[in-house]
C-alpha cells in the first residue's frame, strides 16, 4: 500500500512541478481533483498486487521479517 501511494504521490508532485504549480496555493479540493486525475492514469490494483508479490518474495528470501518497526524522531 505504501509503495503504491508513494508512486502516485511522486507522479502528482512531478506533474505539479513540471507545470510550475505551487501546491501551497491550491485548495484541498483542487489538490484532490489533481490526485484523481493522476490516479485515473494508474492501475492501482496492479501496483498493489505487484507490491504484495515483492513483499512475499522478500519474506521468503528472509530480507524482511514482517516485524519491522520505524523509530520516529521528534522535530
Amino acid at each position: 500500500m505504501v509503495t503504491a501511494a508513494g508512486i502516485v504521490y511522486v507522479k502528482l508532485m512531478s506533474s505539479l512541478l513540471n507545470e510550475g504549480t505551487d501546491m501551497s496555493y491550491m485548495s484541498d479540493e483542487e489538490l484532490r481533483e489533481r490526485m484523481r486525475e493522476v490516479m485515473e492514469g494508474q492501475n492501482v490494483r496492479t501496483m498493489m498486487k505487484e507490491a504484495q508479490s515483492e513483499y512475499v518474495r522478500a519474506r521468503k528470501a528472509g530480507t524482511v521479517s514482517g516485524r519491522e518497526t520505524v523509530d520516529l524522531e521528534e522535530e
